[in-house]
C-alpha cells in the first residue's frame, strides 16, 4: 500500500478510539514509509503535527519548508527552509514529500512550484488524516497506560472534540461507564478579564475590554454554570480555566475545590507564568485531574516576571503539580473583527476547516462557539443572542440544545480570518507598557 492508497482508505475514519483500529492504521501508515525518509512542507500547526507523528513512528524527517521559515525555525530540531530551497535539492527514490497545510494553501503552493518549473510530487496529508493517525497513537498509549495528557497541549484535536482525551477524562474521575446525555468534550471557562500582560493579539481579545470588561467572574456564577452543564451532559471530558490570568482570581482555591466534585474529567489551567499561586492553591493543584500549561512568553517578560515563572515551576515541582512549560512560538492572529465578504458555501468550508470550531467558551451564563465568538460579542460586534443562554433551560432542555450546538457556523465566522487568512505574528506582542509590573 502506498501513501495515497492509505489516505483514500482511511480518510473517513474519524477519531479512532478502538485499539484494533488504532493498531491497523499505525501498521499501514508505517509500511508506507518503509525504507524511506520524509520532507514536510508546512512548519505551522499542521506541520508540527505531522513531524510528531513521524517521530513517534521513527520515520526520519530531513527538513521542512515554509514561507515563514524564519519565524518557524525555532520550533524544530531539523532545519526549516524557504520553499525555494527545494529547487536546489536533488530528490531520490527513498524520499517521500508531504504537504502539511490546509487545502487552500496547498493549491497555492502547488501553483507556485509549477510556476517555478519544479516537477516534484508532494502528497497532501489532510488534517483529518493526521487526526486519524494522532488519535490512533493516543488510543494505543491510553490502553497501555502510557498516555501523557501534557502532550495534548500541543495537539489541536482536544479543543476540537477528541474522543480519546474525552475517554481519558472519564477515566480520571473513575466513571468510564458513565453515559453522556449530550456531548460537550471541553469548555473554556472565562475566569475574568484581568491580566498582567497586554497582548495585542490575545486570543480572548482581553486588551480591548478596557471599557466593557468586568474584572473577575463571581465564584457562584462560574460554578452554577458548570453544574448546569454537567447535569445536562452527564459528564464533560475537560474544561479550561482561561481569562485573563486565572491565578489572579481571588477565589480560585474555592472554585477548584468545587469543580473537582463535578463530573468533569480534566481541569486545564492556562497561565502566562507571571503570578505565583499561594500554597493553598498549590495543594489543590497537586490533584492529578488538574494540569497547568505555562505559556512561554520569554521574549517580552521583565526580569521580575521571569523570576516569578522560575519560582512557579520550583513550587509546582515541590507540590507535585502536573505542568508543562510551553515553547515560545508564533501565533495566528485572529483578533480582527472586520466583516468578510464570502458566500454561504465559503462560510461553511471556513467553519468546518477551523481548528477552533469546538473551542467553546462559557462567560456570564452564555455558551459561545469559540474565543473569537466570545470576544466579538463582549466587544459589541456580534449580538449576544447568537450564543446559548444556558440558564434559560432545565438540564433536560439544555441537553437537547447542546446536541445541536454549533451545527451551523455562527455570526462570528463572518468576522474571522481563521483558518485560511489569519497571518502568523510574533507571540505576545504588547500594547504599550506591561501592566502591574
Amino acid at each position: 500500500m502506498n501513501l495515497q492508497e492509505f489516505i483514500r482508505k482511511n480518510e473517513n475514519m474519524g477519531i479512532i478510539s478502538k485499539y484494533e483500529d488504532a493498531e491497523r492504521v499505525l501498521k499501514e501508515f508505517q509500511e508506507c514509509f518503509e525504507g524511506k525518509k520524509a520532507i514536510v512542507y508546512g512548519a505551522g500547526i499542521l506541520g508540527k503535527s505531522v513531524v510528531k507523528i513521524l517521530e513517534y513512528l521513527k520515520i526520519e524527517v530531513i527538513f521542512l519548508l515554509d514561507r515563514n521559515f524564519e519565524l518557524q525555525s525555532k520550533e524544530y530540531a531539523v532545519p526549516v527552509y524557504a520553499p525555494e530551497y527545494l529547487l536546489e535539492f536533488e530528490e531520490t527514490s527513498d524520499i517521500l514529500m508531504l504537504m502539511a497545510v490546509n487545502e487552500q494553501i496547498a493549491e497555492e503552493v502547488k501553483r507556485q512550484y509549477e510556476n517555478w518549473g519544479y516537477q516534484g510530487n508532494f502528497t497532501f496529508l489532510p488534517e483529518k488524516i493526521q487526526n486519524v493517525i494522532k488519535s490512533a497513537i493516543c488510543t494505543r498509549k491510553l490502553l497501555n497506560d502510557e498516555f501523557d495528557p501534557l502532550s495534548c497541549f500541543e495537539c489541536g484535536i482536544v479543543d476540537n472534540g477528541c474522543e480519546v482525551f474525552y475517554q481519558y477524562g472519564k477515566k480520571c474521575i473513575g466513571k468510564e461507564e458513565l453515559i453522556e446525555t449530550a456531548k460537550i468534550e471541553g469548555i473554556g471557562i472565562i475566569m475574568g478579564q484581568v491580566c498582567t500582560l497586554n497582548c495585542m493579539h490575545c486570543n480572548e481579545s482581553l486588551p480591548y475590554f478596557k471599557k466593557t470588561g468586568t474584572g473577575f467572574e463571581k465564584k457562584e456564577d462560574i460554578l452554577s454554570g458548570l453544574k448546569l452543564l454537567t447535569d445536562a451532559c452527564g459528564v464533560i471530558g475537560h474544561i479550561e480555566l482561561v481569562g485573563g490570568e486565572p491565578f489572579l482570581h481571588p477565589e480560585l482555591a474555592d472554585i477548584l475545590t468545587e469543580i473537582l466534585k463535578l463530573n468533569i474529567g480534566v481541569v486545564q489551567i492556562f497561565t502566562n507564568g507571571t503570578v505565583v499561586p499561594k500554597d493553598t492553591v498549590c495543594e489543590i493543584l497537586s490533584n492529578k485531574r488538574i494540569i497547568v500549561y505555562i505559556s512561554n512568553y520569554d521574549r517580552v517578560l521583565s526580569d521580575t516576571f521571569r523570576e516569578n515563572r522560575d519560582r512557579m515551576q520550583e513550587k509546582f515541582s515541590r507540590y507535585g503539580v502536573i505542568y508543562e512549560l510551553g515553547r515560545s512560538k508564533s501565533w495566528m492572529d485572529f483578533a480582527s473583527f472586520d466583516e468578510i465578504d464570502e458566500t454561504d458555501e465559503q462560510w461553511r468550508i471556513q467553519y468546518e476547516s477551523c481548528g477552533m470550531n469546538k473551542c467553546h467558551r462559557l462567560y456570564k451564563g452564555h455558551l459561545f462557539g469559540c474565543p473569537h465568538h466570545y470576544g466579538g460579542t463582549v466587544r459589541g460586534y456580534i449580538d449576544v443572542e447568537d450564543s446559548v443562554d444556558i440558564h434559560k433551560y432545565s438540564a433536560a432542555e439544555l441537553a437537547e440544545v447542546l446536541r445541536h450546538f454549533r451545527e451551523e457556523p455562527c455570526k462570528a465566522c463572518k468576522r474571522c480570518k481563521m483558518p485560511f487568512q489569519a497571518p502568523f505574528v510574533e507571540d505576545a506582542i504588547q500594547l504599550g507598557e506591561m501592566e502591574n509590573e
